[in-house]
């Protein structure tokens, strides 16, 4: 009976070393510019150190998560068609941190240009 209790003593006091992963996670919202959320937004996010990437897409609601991610500096950007490719730099991940990176994307202006050629016939 006495071994239960201190099998029971172990587990309870090692509970804690097992819940610090050395892993964070980013996580956050993306917008347009009238802050209406954005579906089927790719964030992408590289380990400076690494060089390791990884991908989410945002759900309906704009919202992202990226779990189980290296601890190190990151670098996140969100593209998305008709928006500008936003990228936020020297992201700081810590051990078991949820890092919030939110975007707001700005519309993609499309430039048109012409090109006029002329030609002199002899």
């Amino acid at each position: 009976m006495k071994w239960i209790a201190t099998f029971c003593l172990t587990l309870f006091l090692a509970a804690p070393c097992f819940s610090q992963l050395p892993t964070g996670t980013l996580l956050g919202h993306v917008t347009d510019p009238s802050n209406s959320r954005v579906a089927g937004a790719r964030i992408v996010a590289r380990n400076g150190e690494t060089g390791m990437v990884r991908f989410a897409i945002s759900g309906q609601d704009g919202t992202y998560r990226i779990g189980g991610l290296q601890v190190g500096k990151y670098e996140v950007h969100t593209e998305q068609q008709g928006f500008r490719t936003e990228r936020r730099t020297e992201i700081e991940l810590g051990v078991s941190e949820e890092a919030r990176v939110d975007f707001q994307l700005q519309i993609r202006s499309e430039e048109h240009t012409s090109e006029l050629q002329s030609h002199s016939f002899i």
